[in-house]
């Protein structure tokens, strides 16, 4: 039964990483439908970034569910607060860049 509750805590780095790299291509078909000289703008910059922020912060989420399974309640809770912080002012430094 342990098992299965450390592989359901694997979930949100799994379904973080799946909508990384959904959002760089959905990105990237947009901007060269919209554009048709898509090369002038760095697409692939952006993808990179954004599918490196969710996966480490998917990996962060993951990480701090499993410290509060395994009775780690405030370190765990700690590493989501900091990830989820940190995933926010990325984000959005991400998006006013691009």
């Amino acid at each position: 039964m342990a098992t299965w509750i450390y592989i359901a805590m694997c979930t949100p780095a799994l379904l973080m990483i799946i909508a990384g790299i959904a959002l760089g291509k959905e990105r990237k078909n947009s901007t060269i439908k919209q554009h048709h000289f898509a090369r002038k703008f760095n697409i692939k910059s952006y993808a990179k970034k954004i599918v490196t922020l969710f996966t480490l912060t998917g990996l962060a989420f993951s990480a701090g569910g499993i410290l509060i399974v395994s009775s780690k309640t405030v370190p765990g809770i700690a590493i989501v607060a900091v990830a989820f912080i940190i995933f926010l002012i990325s984000y959005s430094a991400i998006q006013k860049k691009h």
